[in-house]
């Protein structure tokens, strides 16, 4: 059980925190612009992605339900092209970026991140231990060479694995929710869902949360440019990472065992 715990564990704090390492990585090798351009894309997206996230991977798995996970997982695909079209706008028009390729893949990236969280919890409830360790290895590798095109400057290298991380998230959640047979024949309360997500005290403190991280980058990119803004949200990211880490697992492993109940 806990071997299950910790790998299970291990592949959420990659979803949740491989924009923040990323982020760290290009700043630290001197790409500041577009440090901060993916902090303040990531923001964005965990801004909009959390008005209709409604806490439910740990309610999936507190539950151990596989429908409610169905619906939910299609739920957030629904919002897939909508949420990514809003964040091209973003890109576009507000951030007002040079390297479009490579944050328009990372955009996806983050989104599929998002559904993907789920698709983590069907493993967890369903223990396909070999899914999660693929997943693992994979997100490993990916890591790797992007460590490796941002040392060196290759661009091309860089796009193409952020590309290939694309096609194997999407790939591997086709296979385990199963789309053909049972995906789309599941019918759910999606404005429900919403509602209640949205008038719910949980939402209320994350989305501060989020929300507020996003203003204060914001604002430092606003007030002091994008290259002085990278070494204050460097610093922040840093000093805060290791805390939240800890935190993150130590809440995904006690919603795994079962330990606390979610409303």
């Amino acid at each position: 059980m806990f071997k299950k715990i910790s790998l299970i564990s291990i592949a959420y704090l990659l979803i949740y925190f491989f924009p923040t390492c990323l982020m760290i990585l290009f700043i630290l090798f001197g790409f500041r612009n577009l440090g901060v351009e993916i902090a303040l894309l990531y923001s964005f997206i965990a801004v909009t992605t959390q008005i209709f996230s409604s806490n439910m991977r740990n309610l999936i798995v507190s539950r151990n339900n596989d429908i409610l996970a169905q619906k939910a997982i299609k739920f957030r695909i629904l919002l897939l092209l909508p949420i990514f079209l809003i964040s091209l706008i973003f890109l576009i028009n507000i951030l007002e970026v040079n390297n479009i390729v490579i944050l328009i893949l990372y955009s996806l990236i983050f989104i599929l991140f998002w559904i993907f969280e789920l698709i983590l919890a069907v493993c967890e409830i369903k223990n396909y231990i070999k899914k999660i360790n693929s997943f693992i290895i994979i997100s490993a590798v990916f890591g790797l060479f992007t460590l490796l095109a941002i040392g060196f400057e290759l661009n091309q290298l860089l796009n193409l694995s952020a590309f290939m991380y694309l096609i194997y998230l999407s790939f591997s959640s086709y296979e385990i929710i199963n789309i053909k047979s049972k995906f789309f024949d599941i019918k759910g309360d999606y404005l429900g869902i919403l509602k209640t997500n949205v008038l719910s005290k949980s939402f209320i403190s994350s989305f501060s949360f989020v929300f507020s991280n996003f203003i204060w980058r914001s604002l430092l990119v606003f007030f002091l440019g994008k290259v002085n803004a990278s070494v204050y949200i460097f610093a922040f990211a840093i000093a805060s990472l290791p805390g939240s880490i800890i935190n993150n697992f130590a809440g995904l492993t006690g919603a795994s065992a079962g330990s606390w109940s979610f409303w």
